[in-house]
């Protein structure tokens, strides 16, 4: 095997796994840590789940 074809099949490996981690990363760092963290709150009859952490204050 020749080196310029060897560089084409190395390029492509860490293209896919870097790919597969970049994703992976994405939805963890998007998406909620847990369904623990959550909790409902009703706003006008409507009950929608929010962050725990959060406090709201009707006006």
């Amino acid at each position: 095997m020749d080196n310029k074809n060897f560089a084409i099949i190395l390029v492509v490996i860490i293209a896919f796994f870097g790919c597969c981690f970049f994703s992976r990363g994405f939805f963890i760092f998007l998406s909620p840590a847990s369904s623990d963290s959550m909790k409902n709150e009703t706003f006008d009859n409507v009950v929608i789940s929010v962050p725990s952490n959060v406090n709201f204050a009707k006006k």
